[in-house]
C-alpha cells in the first residue's frame, strides 16, 4: 500500500456503538461524557475514567483492521503507560 493510502475498516455498527459509549447513562455514576475522535481511536471522557477504542483501520503506519490486532496494541499502550 502506497505510504499515506489508507483504508476505513469500520464495521458498520460501529456508528451504534459510539452513540450508545457518548451516553452518560453507559457509564456507572456519570453525568457528563467529553467524545474525543482521534486518527486512530475514540476516547469518551467521563468524570472519573478515560475509556479509549481502537480504531478498527489500516493506515501505512499502523494496521489495526483485526480486533487481535487492537487487543495487542491496547495491550502494550497500557503497560508502557503504567
Amino acid at each position: 500500500m502506497p505510504i499515506g493510502v489508507s483504508v476505513n475498516c469500520e464495521p458498520p455498527q460501529s456508528a451504534a456503538l459510539l452513540e450508545f459509549l457518548r451516553t452518560p447513562a453507559s457509564y456507572p455514576r456519570t453525568r457528563s461524557v467529553q467524545f474525543i475522535d482521534t486518527h486512530l481511536s475514540w476516547v469518551f471522557l467521563t468524570e472519573t475514567r478515560v475509556y479509549k477504542l481502537k480504531k478498527p483501520v489500516h493506515r501505512s503506519f499502523v494496521d489495526f483492521s483485526t480486533l487481535a490486532a487492537r487487543y495487542r496494541n491496547g495491550t502494550e499502550e497500557v503497560r508502557l503507560n503504567q
